[in-house]
């Protein structure tokens, strides 16, 4: 399989991805709400960056980042790569509204590129889903998330 993502046009696409659909979280958001999207560059990390939101001050449980995803029917696999450490917090990742998964943001001591995989995504009919990255309570001292990337790919019809 090839990678048909045009880097410059993420979020706006006209066109569905039939088996992968991959996405540097550095590059941009479709809709934020309650805190500032801030991105960074950093060769460290896998997909180049992240997008984060790091001040205490601008973080509440609730949280959240939005990208619409081009996606055609079948089943999928969904991949996401973040951060863990001690202020960040519980996320629930969820297309459309319906939550498919979870991470917790201190599962572990600091680390960065940690990838979290979830399996059997059942895509109905082709379309624009908004895939969300919310904020859902902390497991340590702030509602704070650092994510760098994610990823669907087609698995089955």
């Amino acid at each position: 399989m090839t990678n048909l993502v045009n880097p410059y046009r993420f979020g706006s696409d006209s066109f569905l991805m039939p088996y992968y659909r991959n996405h540097p979280l550095w590059s941009s958001c479709d809709a934020s709400s309650g805190m500032t999207y801030t991105r960074s560059q950093d060769s460290l990390k896998l997909g180049g960056g992240d997008a984060r939101q790091v001040n205490a001050a601008d973080s509440d449980d609730g949280d959240s980042y939005s990208w619409f995803v081009h996606l055609s029917s079948g089943t999928y696999t969904f991949t996401t790569i973040r951060s863990r450490n001690t202020p960040l917090a519980t996320v629930d990742i969820s297309l459309d509204g319906s939550v498919f998964g979870t991470f917790v943001g201190n599962d572990g001591g600091a680390a960065a590129n940690i990838i979290k995989e979830v399996t059997g995504i059942a895509i109905a009919s082709d379309g624009v889903y908004t895939l969300k990255y919310q904020v859902n309570g902390t497991s340590g001292t702030d509602y704070q998330m650092v994510i760098y990337w994610f990823s669907f790919l087609r698995t089955g019809a």
